[in-house]
């Protein structure tokens, strides 16, 4: 299955009657290949650069919002992802509140705030998108309009997976997977199987599988005459009892994802799916990685329930996975110094190791810590609400080998 085909287009096309003509034409082009190439597609999704926060704020954001909101809806492209440049910016209380707006309003955009720059982390903006994510949870009392809302550190431009997508350079488009289920369905075949096996296996169907993706970009690229910018091929989840990134891990080396020997699998998988993209030649975009998605994993969420899952094995399998801290419901009373401070971890982390990292917390209005969640939706599953340590307190820079960090600090970020 092909979870994104994500087209990544300019300010021009937004505005230029001729090269809207991209636009307008591309959810058909990929849903004519898909058919013609035997390539189920989930989602056709778009991007576009990130909006650089001036000096009169966000005070143009809804009319801008409204016009690609608009544009995506008659093209058939289910999502947008609007990214925000708020590193070195200031924010204030109305531009928060605009954040919130856009997205009870609008439900085919998501946001993806960028606090970092040139391998620089800027504390105050940590500190302002913490308060965003704060603000945009209350708007609809649920926390829910979070679920497309994120903070990305060191991602490349034009990720097919949201929230964490911008876009830079001419017009292409580029390809999310769900390799799961080619693992999945190998283990489920055999669950005698060994590792040496099961890799052997897993190449050959993973490499037949590129080879239809293959033929799938470049139906797209001849019809559109559009740039195929690469694949992003991460193990990613769904919640339809079987589409489990927790359930591979179980099924392959008999743990739970944060018990012994998880991180050891989770650096395996990412190597071993990465390698096989090489190998075949294929140009790799976005994260790559193993995606442990709380909220978007059946079977991780009812780990958690269990209450064998904690933000802090989340944030040390950071350091080998693929999207970072995602989909992690939280109580509604956490502070934005806390949300911050988890911030800054995941933000030095993406830029300490050179990954890329998103994280995307769902604060949850009037419940704690160890509540399940009740919100609705195709790509979203209820869980336990995390808990939070709301004592953290930032480390000084001088601690951080070669990262810079712009801002200052004050007790707590």
């Amino acid at each position: 299955m092909i979870r994104s085909v994500c087209l990544g287009v300019c300010v021009t096309h937004l505005i230029n009657h001729s090269a809207k003509t991209i636009i307008n034409n591309f959810a058909e082009q990929v849903h004519i290949a898909g058919k013609i190439i035997g390539c189920p597609v989930r989602t056709v999704r778009m991007t576009v650069p990130p909006l650089k926060v001036k000096g009169d704020g966000l005070s143009s954001l809804n009319n801008y919002v409204e016009t690609i909101s608009d544009i995506t809806t008659r093209a058939g492209i289910r999502w947008f992802c609007l990214p925000i440049d708020v590193y070195g910016a200031n924010f204030s209380e109305m531009d928060k509140n605009i954040v919130a707006h856009v997205l009870s309003r609008h439900h085919n955009i998501f946001v993806n705030i960028i606090p970092t720059k040139n391998n620089k982390i800027d504390i105050n903006a940590l500190k302002q998108t913490a308060e965003i994510i704060n603000c945009v949870a209350r708007s609809d009392g649920k926390g829910s309009n979070c679920f497309r809302l994120g903070a990305s550190a060191n991602a490349g431009p034009n990720t097919p997976f949201f929230p964490f997508s911008y876009h830079e350079g001419e017009a292409c488009f580029t390809i999310a997977l769900e390799t799961n289920e080619i693992a999945i369905a190998l283990l489920d075949t055999n669950k005698e199987i060994c590792l040496e096996e099961f890799e052997s296996s897993f190449v050959t169907a993973f490499t037949a599988a590129l080879h239809r993706v293959r033929r799938f970009a470049e139906h797209i690229s001849k019809t559109s005459s559009l740039r195929f910018g690469g694949v992003d091929v991460s193990l990613a989840p769904f919640p339809d009892g079987q589409n489990s990134v927790a359930r591979l891990i179980e099924l392959l080396g008999g743990t739970s994802v944060g018990g012994p020997g998880s991180i050891g699998l989770t650096a395996y998988l990412t190597n071993l799916i990465q390698k096989t993209v090489d190998d075949f030649g294929m140009k790799r975009i976005g994260f790559n990685g193993v995606m442990y998605s709380l909220m978007e994993d059946d079977w991780l969420a009812k780990q958690s329930i269990a209450g064998t899952l904690t933000l802090e094995k989340l944030m040390l399998l950071s350091s080998v996975c693929g999207c970072g801290i995602d989909m992690v419901p939280i109580s509604g009373i956490t502070t934005a110094d806390t949300i911050s401070s988890y911030l800054f971890d995941m933000s030095a982390m993406a830029l300490r190791l050179q990954k890329p990292l998103g994280t995307r917390f769902l604060p949850i209005p009037g419940k704690l810590a160890g509540e399940i969640t009740d919100i609705n939706g195709d790509f979203i599953c209820n869980t336990r609400i995390l808990n939070t340590c709301q004592k953290a307190t930032a480390a000084p820079v001088d601690v951080i080998n070669e990262l810079t960090i712009i801002g200052g600090f004050h007790g707590r970020i």
